[in-house]
């Protein structure tokens, strides 16, 4: 709850920040110190997204990568920053979905369902961490456990009908995947999803004669883009 909180009243500094137009001889700031304090936070944020970056990147073996990234979240908590105090457990929470995509993509699903759990401050696996527990569960040949994490992602969630017809081929339930697939096709206000060229693809391997059937649900990654943080 105290954690819920924080970003509460993080999240309401930015948004009357956003909003406020200043009609008086003060400056923003002295209005508004908590501004200043946004700012500033921000400017972390993104020092610590550009750091995330250059792990994403690199071509280091798993263990070297958790390595640095567990060490980039241990200055974060050591840190005499405020700065840092007040964003360390959303930093953490993102260092701990790194590592669990890169486990996932070296193999190591347990593990990397281990820290999907961790990732999550708030305690509901959903959204990304549940199509991830899912992804990592499909890999360990647990389907019923995948099935769960499926419909945790939540209906309305922008990835779920794409993870659900991963599910279906990866049982081979061919009609279900196919019907979903071509929901989401005929949807052409999704045309600029990233899914929606790889359901097009799905849909004609699985129409053909004798398809491939997936073996994998999406792990959708939380790499920030780069774009974003550069200045």
């Amino acid at each position: 709850m105290k954690k819920l909180a924080i970003l509460t009243a993080t999240l309401m500094i930015f948004s009357s920040c956003k909003e406020h137009v200043d009609k008086s001889n003060l400056s923003h700031h002295e209005q508004h110190p908590g501004c200043k304090h946004e700012e500033e936070l921000g400017k972390v944020r993104d020092t610590f997204n550009l750091k995330l970056i250059s792990l994403y990147n690199s071509n280091l073996p798993v263990a070297k990568l958790i390595s640095k990234s567990d060490s980039l979240i241990k200055d974060f908590k050591e840190s005499n920053s405020d700065l840092h105090t007040d964003i360390a457990f959303l930093c953490e929470a993102q260092i701990n979905y790194f590592n669990a995509e890169m486990l996932y993509k070296n193999g190591y699903y347990q593990k990397s369902i281990n820290e999907l759990h961790k990732s999550n401050p708030f305690g509901n696996s959903t959204g990304d961490i549940a199509a991830g527990i899912a992804a990592n569960y499909i890999k360990l040949e647990e389907f019923d456990k995948a099935k769960i994490f499926v419909d945790s992602i939540g209906k309305g969630y922008y990835l779920y009908e794409y993870a659900l017809a991963n599910y279906y081929e990866t049982i081979k339930a061919k009609n279900e995947a196919v019907k979903i697939y071509k929901n989401i096709i005929d949807r052409k206000s999704h045309q600029e999803r990233f899914y929606y060229k790889s359901s097009a693809l799905r849909l004609e391997e699985l129409e053909r004669e004798n398809p491939t059937f997936l073996h994998e649900i999406i792990f959708p990654t939380r790499k920030p883009r780069d774009e974003t943080f550069k200045k």
